[in-house]
């Protein structure tokens, strides 16, 4: 796949309510820098990326232009509005995009970097996702609050993005749950409903999504000299 060209979506229609950031928490700054700019920057310095397509919520089209465009370089850019859901804002990313295959990402992910998107490339399979696992032990909880029963670390991942998926393939499967009325939070597990398979790659222990307010520090210590 290295002589082809690539579309990279990035998620950034959410106003990230449990970061308790003011605002939503892609503008906020992590080491002096727009949280979503992290992304924008590793898409913009890839030779293989030939445009970067975004969402933003209502109302901040501008501050999400502002904020993407020191950083995008030559790659053209584009924003459009997110839509209601996770789920609707990824259909209309893919509806804009112009490349047969994409990157999908989110800006709440600013530890990515150019050896992840290579990872998805190289390989073979068209739609491909990292996934991390999950080290400490987990258990169910019943609805009356008492522990019923581990959870096997070995059976659970971290889904991470970025995903690379094959376009038509995945705008097929976000047909079909909108035709059923179904929404899906990820869009691995949406394909694997709809029988798309994904191929799943050793994720990154330092690519965590800032959900958390203190998610931010740890977001810093982990970008320090990163994108120096």
């Amino acid at each position: 796949m290295r002589s082809q060209r690539f579309t990279f979506l990035l998620l950034s229609g959410g106003v990230g309510t449990r970061a308790s950031a003011g605002l939503p928490k892609q503008f906020r700054a992590i080491l002096g820098r727009p949280m979503i700019s992290y992304a924008v920057a590793i898409a913009a310095a890839h030779p293989q990326i030939a445009q970067i397509i975004t969402n933003a919520p209502a109302g901040f089209e501008e501050m999400t232009r502002d904020m993407i465009a020191p950083h995008a370089g030559n790659v053209p850019f584009q924003i459009l509005r997110s839509g209601a859901t996770r789920q609707h804002s990824v259909a209309l990313l893919l509806e804009a995009a112009g490349t047969e295959v994409v990157i999908l990402h989110e800006a709440a992910r600013p530890c990515i970097d150019g050896a992840m998107i290579d990872q998805l490339l190289d390989h073979s399979a068209e739609n491909v996702g990292l996934y991390g696992p999950i080290p400490f032990s987990m258990c169910r909880i019943g609805a009356d609050g008492y522990v019923t029963a581990p959870v096997p670390r070995d059976e659970v991942f971290d889904i991470q993005l970025p995903q690379k998926f094959n376009r038509a393939d995945l705008q097929r499967c976000h047909q079909m749950a909108r035709r059923d009325g179904l929404v899906f939070t990820e869009d691995s597990q949406l394909c694997h409903y709809y029988g798309a398979r994904v191929q799943a790659l050793p994720g990154a222990h330092k690519n965590i999504k800032v959900t958390y307010p203190e998610d931010f520090g740890i977001a810093g210590q982990l970008l320090k000299g990163f994108h120096a």
